[in-house]
């Protein structure tokens, strides 16, 4: 029979084994969460420079110098099926 020293050894390391995989499953998830939050703010940031870089050019383009009225003007000559 096991003494009361041993049973208190044993479960002293098994708390210690649970606590250090418990340790370990924390910072693989925290490592995981920081790479997709990282990700995301990429693809943020990659949109917002997009969205930037077409409002500039929008504002350079000359709507009355290319007259896109005229080229909205229905075509009777094009058939629709």
């Amino acid at each position: 029979m096991l003494s009361p020293l041993a049973i208190s050894i044993l479960f002293i390391l098994i708390l210690f084994g649970m606590g250090l995989w418990f340790y370990k499953g924390n910072q693989a998830l925290t490592h995981l969460h920081e790479h997709s939050v990282n990700q995301l703010e990429n693809a943020i940031q990659n949109n917002k420079d997009q969205i930037r870089f077409r409002n500039s050019n929008l504002h350079l383009y000359d709507f009355q110098k290319y007259n896109l009225i005229e080229c909205l003007v229905a075509q009777q000559e094009i058939l629709l099926s």
